[in-house]
């Protein structure tokens, strides 16, 4: 099925026009930096409508064409025809503007010398995005408990979100990070320990956000346990060859692979469905994320381990991570206590 049929989104321009292929150069660009088929997904369906609502060609867009757009009615499931939170406005006026900037560079062949296809003021220019409200809420060690008594431990299915959301708990890895493992990425090795002591352990590696190559660490055991219970059950753990996906689908259609892995958003969907289960609303994968650095920081983790667990580039982003999470001392209080307590 066709993007046109699937959004009734059509492009006033052929596809294989200059503008056309520019689009289709742009979208592939974004996921080759992102390996992202969300953001694949995202780029395409929003050029598709804003540009099939406007009805011109990239060059004549006009400022006022951006804003109404970006402003116009949220097409989101959870509020329909409502009115759009500042993130999906900065986020259509991010993409449209990533449009843009990449159009200026692209160049066609005019009467043979490379000309740039776009050669007036991006309508996007001067406008500027949003404050969002900060909302980091994370999943409460009671919620990841509630979650995890849900799922059964008899069922392959049941073994299999166990693993993933083990994997995403314990390793406070984000969505594509996990969801892109494959069985090559493990390998058992040797690692040195802070008191000096020698042990095995199971290493992964990953594809880290915003880093060209690879990054590893030690797949904590109960992810490591959760993982094997599942390969086991789904027999998979005697034949899985290196380049297998670690998480595959379970039922049998003609039109799908046998152990087609799962992709990103077949994993949210089926966190959804574990939720409705356990009564709990509103749970994103990124929240194991959230869930598993504060479980760390109210064990007693410093924000320098943290910092790289999580791997953010300042520890002042880590510091604002765990701040966001939980109570912070009211140290001005206590300063009075001694001068003012007569007050109570």
């Amino acid at each position: 099925m066709t993007f046109k049929k699937r959004f009734q989104a059509e492009l006033p321009f052929p596809e294989s026009s200059a503008w056309g292929r520019c689009i289709t150069a742009w979208i592939q660009e974004a996921y080759r930096r992102s390996g992202s088929e969300d953001t694949k997904r995202l780029y395409t369906r929003t050029m598709y409508t804003f540009l099939s609502r406007v009805g011109k060609s990239p060059e004549l867009v006009t400022r006022e064409d951006v804003l109404a757009y970006i402003h116009s009615p949220s097409t989101s499931t959870r509020n329909p025809g409502g009115e759009p939170s500042t993130r999906s406005i900065n986020n259509r006026l991010a993409i449209l503007s990533a449009f843009y900037s990449f159009s200026a560079g692209f160049t066609v062949e005019v009467d043979g010398h490379p000309e740039p296809l776009l050669k007036v003021i991006p309508p996007t220019m001067g406008i500027r995005a949003g404050k969002a409200p900060v909302s980091i809420r994370g999943l409460s060690l009671d919620e990841v408990e509630t979650l995890f008594a849900s799922i059964p431990t008899d069922t392959v299915r049941g073994l299999r979100a166990r693993a993933i959301y083990s994997l995403f708990f314990w390793s406070c890895r984000r969505r594509m990070e996990i969801c892109r493992l494959r069985w090559k990425d493990l390998e058992q090795a040797t690692i040195i320990g802070k008191d000096g002591r020698r042990r095995q352990a199971t290493i992964y590696r990953w594809k880290n956000k915003g880093s060209p190559g690879l990054d590893s660490a030690e797949l904590p055991e109960p992810a490591a346990i959760a993982l094997h219970r599942y390969l086991e059950a789904s027999g998979r753990l005697s034949t899985i060859q290196p380049g297998d996906p670690l998480f595959t689908r379970l039922h049998e259609r003609r039109d799908i692979a046998k152990h087609q892995g799962l992709n990103d958003q077949s994993v949210a969907y089926e966190l959804q469905y574990w939720c409705k289960k356990a009564g709990l609303e509103h749970v994103s994968l990124h929240d194991f994320r959230r869930a598993g650095a504060k479980a760390r920081f109210e064990s007693g983790s410093d924000l320098r381990e943290i910092q790289q667990t999580l791997r953010h580039r300042s520890i002042s982003t880590t510091d604002l991570y765990i701040r966001s999470m939980v109570q912070v001392e009211d140290e001005g209080a206590k300063r009075l206590q001694g001068h003012y307590s007569r007050f109570s």
